[in-house]
């Protein structure tokens, strides 16, 4: 009993908010997380940065104190500028400050996910416990006593910022976004930056031609600034383009005024009613004087336009990457884009970013010419298959390559959106590299569970590869049929999925009757274990013998034994399953030891643990279970929780069933860790009839054993019914009991 008393302890101490700890402070006190250096040609604003200070600086430094500011404005009126002026004029009034890019979700959630390990709150190598950093920072800026300044940029969609919200009196928030409403929305206070006075661009024109030795006589800089409409972005943009080009004054007023009637921002979602029709002329005539600078530098911004504009890697515009031009090109096209700020350094993290205006007018002109659009596409794939990792020769899993997977997956996800956008038309031919690429993104995202955005990649990768009429073979098909079994398995369960399994394994045995795939091709042994797991419930007995003709092959050649460490186990892992299924449970713990001590030793080499080690400990507790050892049981299944939750996060699919089946194994003493896996179900984008009814039962039946006089279990145990009838209908029901219900849901999260 006492292994049993220490895992309640342990998982009270879980399920229960934790105090953070404090963070760790830089030798002079300060915690600072800025993607951008000071703007030394930041010019006028001073309204603007009197009401930042007035309302966001600590109350001992005559400030509010506990509020929240937001500036709004049309695109690249000079909202970021500004709040990054304010930032680094008070940075010695802010001990921490954290700077988030705001522009989707999945940015503010990574951003969290920095924040916290900036802080010491998360350990963890990767960012899969991402619930867990969000709840970890919000609870330490409600609870510390050192003065915050948390900064949401370019926060386009306001209602993604809504569950990383701060609620505190011990800091401030700056948002920067086009939408006027976040005003009153989101903050307590805030104001529109309108475009430049004619005094503010008379001096940013002044300041750029200062630095650069040009002599540009205020009535001409007059001019230029009027002509341009005053916004900030683009008087900064032509401005560098004049002088840089040693375009006169005359000629350029000449050239721009060719232009008036294009002027109108297209590509830009503008829902602001003071936007000016200048910037798009700005922006059109800048990619022009780019594409006159030399072929490479307007090529290089073709393709990064394809990109997330927001930290772009240098490791992607590297020699090693961009093999294909010479090292002498690359670096002036570089060069250019910097020269015509077209291309901005972030020195902190190693990356650079596209301004979403240059990004979208190079996405103009790129649609203009499917010539520009097929060699900016395929530039931009053979760039990305460089540097994220494509799923290996034996298709194992790419546990190991998670981390950078995600570096690179904003990237991936965005040039996938950019091929939707033009697929229809067959404007863009793209080669079976953009079907791997696709593939191998989308099975990472499977990894993740996040089945909801690899489903789109998925079905893009099958309409590609099927329309690519030259290929030789089919074999990558059956990859294509496994990633959606993938898919499939893990969320609706479909009858498709034995389909899938079948074709798969068709394909890669005609393959090898072929003289295409080598009989030992720990592909083929895939096939067979994958249709193996289809058979597992319905006849555990053949997929015992598929599994064994699938470990068999892989241990028949020795050529593939690195390739597939993690194939290997989750073979046995599976024989392991089979075996339970088919009540052979000695065998069955026999398979699963030997599943655990095959991923130990990679795990050794390593330094970190996998999940496979957790499904594995899962099924082997739920073998002792069978043999009636609960007590082994909880100890396996506690650590089977505690790796689902610290690689896969808390709101993945396996977690919640470790939750539900811990919930079972302790049964009186836990009922909050059974509401915790009902409250992830009810989250997900998934549909949960089948795991929320199972889940809804056992609650009815805790409560009933605890409190019979209270009605609640009696509500819990009808929503139940109600869910498992909208599964099986009215007449096919049995009697209520754990089995009727644990058989809704497929035999791995039993």
């Amino acid at each position: 009993m006492s292994q049993i008393k220490q895992s309640l302890i342990t998982i009270d101490q879980r399920t229960k908010e934790t105090q953070v700890q404090p963070f760790p402070i830089a030798p002079d006190g300060t915690c600072h997380i800025l993607p951008y250096p000071k703007n030394d040609r930041f010019v006028g604003r001073s309204d603007v940065l009197a009401q930042l200070q007035s309302f966001l600086l600590p109350p001992d430094l005559k400030g509010q104190g506990g509020t929240s500011f937001a500036l709004y404005g049309m695109p690249g009126v000079g909202k970021t500028q500004t709040a990054l002026q304010f930032v680094y004029s008070n940075k010695d009034k802010f001990p921490v400050i954290f700077w988030i890019s705001a522009s989707s979700k999945d940015k503010i959630i990574l951003g969290y996910d920095e924040i916290a390990r900036a802080l010491g709150l998360n350990k963890t190598v990767t960012s899969a416990d991402q619930e867990e950093s969000i709840r970890l920072v919000k609870t330490w800026l409600s609870h510390t006593d050192t003065w915050w300044l948390l900064v949401f940029d370019n926060l386009d969609n306001l209602d993604d910022v809504t569950a990383f919200w701060p609620t505190s009196k011990n800091g401030a928030v700056l948002v920067t976004s086009q939408d006027p409403s976040s005003v009153h929305t989101l903050a307590k206070q805030g104001c529109r930056l309108d475009l430049f006075s004619p005094e503010e661009g008379i001096n940013l024109i002044t300041n750029i031609s200062q630095a650069t030795n040009v002599s540009i006589s205020q009535d001409e800089a007059e001019q230029v600034a009027r002509v341009l409409g005053y916004h900030p972005l683009a008087i900064n943009q032509m401005a560098t383009f004049i002088i840089k080009s040693g375009c006169s004054i005359p000629s350029f007023l000449e050239l721009y005024a060719q232009r008036e009637a294009s002027n109108e921002l297209q590509g830009i979602d503008c829902k602001c009613p003071w936007y000016k029709n200048t910037v798009a002329a700005a922006f059109d005539l800048t990619i022009e004087r780019a594409e006159k600078l030399g072929s490479e530098a307007s090529a290089l911004l073709d393709v990064l336009s394809l990109f997330d504009p927001d930290k772009i890697p240098e490791q992607m515009l590297s020699k090693e990457s961009l093999g294909a031009v010479s090292d002498v090109h690359r670096l002036v096209a570089i060069s250019d884009l910097r020269s015509m700020t077209l291309l901005s350094d972030n020195p902190e993290n190693n990356t650079v970013s596209v301004h979403r205006l240059v990004r979208d007018a190079a996405l103009r002109k790129i649609k203009s010419s499917q010539v520009k659009a097929n060699t900016a596409f395929n530039t931009a794939i053979f760039l990305l298959r460089k540097v994220f990792p494509l799923h290996g020769l034996a298709r194992d899993h790419m546990t190991e390559s998670w981390m950078q997977c995600e570096m690179y997956l904003s990237h991936v996800l965005a040039l996938h959106d950019r091929y939707q956008e033009v697929q229809d038309t067959r404007f863009v031919q793209v080669s079976i590299d953009f079907v791997e690429l696709l593939y191998s993104c989308a099975w990472y995202l499977c990894e993740r569970g996040r089945f909801e955005i690899s489903s789109k990649l998925i079905c893009t990768a099958e309409n590609t590869y099927k329309s690519l009429t030259c290929l030789e073979t089919n074999l990558f098909w059956a990859d294509l049929c496994t990633v959606k079994l993938f898919y499939v398995n893990e969320t609706d369960h479909s009858s498709t999925a034995i389909e899938l399994a079948t074709e798969a394994h068709e394909i890669r045995e005609t393959a090898v009757e072929n003289g295409v795939l080598e009989e030992d091709h720990p592909n083929r042994a895939n096939g067979l274990m994958n249709l193996g797991v289809m058979y597992t419930k319905v006849q555990p007995l053949k997929a015992i013998e598929l599994h064994t003709s699938a470990i068999a092959i892989r241990q028949q050649s020795t050529r593939y034994r690195d390739d597939q460490v993690h194939g290997l186990a989750l073979n046995y892992l599976n024989l392991g399953r089979s075996y339970w299924c088919a009540g052979q449970l000695d065998d069955a713990a026999d398979s699963l030891e030997k599943c655990l001590a095959t991923i130990k030793e990679r795990e050794e080499a390593c330094g970190y643990r996998f999940v496979l080690s957790g499904w594995a400990l899962w099924a082997l507790g739920n073998v002792q279970i069978d043999r009636g050892r609960l007590e082994e049981a909880l100890v396996l299944h506690t650590e089977s929780m505690d790796l689902h939750e610290k690689i896969l996060g808390p709101l993945h699919l396996k977690t919640a069933a470790s939750y539900h089946k811990m919930a079972w194994l302790l049964w009186k003493q836990e009922d909050d860790i059974l509401k915790l896996a009902l409250s992830v179900y009810d989250k997900r984008p998934e549909d949960m009839t089948a795991e929320r009814a199972r889940s809804k039962w056992l609650l009815s039946q805790l409560l009933k054993d605890s409190a019979p006089e209270n009605e609640e279990w009696r509500q819990e145990l009808d929503a139940a019914r109600d869910l498992r009838k909208r599964i099986q209908g009215e007449t096919q029901l049995s009697e209520d009991s754990q089995e009727s219900y644990d058989l809704l849901v497929t035999y791995f999260y039993r």
